[in-house]
């Protein structure tokens, strides 16, 4: 018999705001950031990691019916959230001229709407599902944008967006944990998930405030079709079709 190990979330304790703190006062860096190609980027990913809250307050509406691991896990990932979107609005305040409390308002003005992803939000093992690949997904984008924080030629700035690339991979790796710990018996309905959300993806509608599948860039579709859904496959133990065929393309 198998020994079931207990389920450790794994995380960073950082603050964006001590990360950023010494960039307030410097007017290159922010007019150089308001003109880079990271500028529609910086606000999408604001608007983004803040949905999270609005994720969480509508899985405690629903009284979603959660484990302890998991719910263990949404504690830490909403925490970490929450520290992404300061440091994003952060960015957001200084390089476009808003207030901090005008893009609160912003933001919170907003209403999300859950039913298109309803089918994957029904149950735990769905959620960890999607969160996991969505996880994924939102890693990869940010290492791609690594380089154009580099240029901006900011230590600090270079730090807080790898800790941010960070705590994602970390999402993914507890989610995938969590997977194994608790429903291995369904890991054979994984690939037909990502299938399926695949195909939603490239049908929906606009990004509707979810937190989730926010990846609208052709950059973001393009690093999901390289291998996120793979990624979760091989983190759980499954076996599955080659990363492009999930997505309905199969790499030559």
């Amino acid at each position: 018999m198998s020994r079931q190990f207990p389920f450790v979330v794994k995380s960073a304790q950082w603050r964006a705001s001590d990360l950023l703190a010494g960039l307030s006062e410097d007017e290159s860096l922010w007019t150089r950031l308001a003109n880079s190609p990271l500028s529609p980027t910086i606000w999408h990913d604001t608007l983004s990691e803040y949905d999270a809250h609005q994720l969480y307050e509508y899985l405690k509406r629903r009284h979603f019916a959660a484990s302890a691991e998991f719910a263990t896990f949404l504690e830490r990932w909403i925490g970490d959230e929450r520290n992404h979107y300061a440091g994003f609005r952060f960015l957001s305040s200084h390089a476009f001229g808003y207030s901090e409390s005008d893009i609160d308002a912003s933001v919170r003005g907003r209403s999300p709407d859950f039913s298109g992803i309803e089918p994957w939000i029904c149950d735990e093992f769905r959620l960890c599902v999607l969160l996991c690949y969505d996880e994924c997904t939102t890693a990869r984008g940010y290492k791609l944008d690594v380089p154009a924080y580099d240029t901006l030629d900011r230590p600090s700035l270079s730090k807080w967006v790898r800790a941010v690339m960070r705590d994602e991979v970390y999402h993914f790796a507890n989610l995938a944990s969590l997977i194994r710990l608790k429903f291995s018996h369904r890991v054979g309905e994984i690939e037909r998930l990502l299938i399926d959300i695949a195909n939603y993806q490239r049908s929906r509608p606009e990004y509707r405030a979810t937190f989730v599948l926010d990846q609208c860039s052709s950059t973001a579709l393009e690093v999901s079709r390289e291998g996120a859904g793979y990624a979760l496959l091989r983190a759980v133990g499954a076996k599955g079709r080659e990363p492009g065929e999930i997505h309905g393309e199969r790499r030559v």
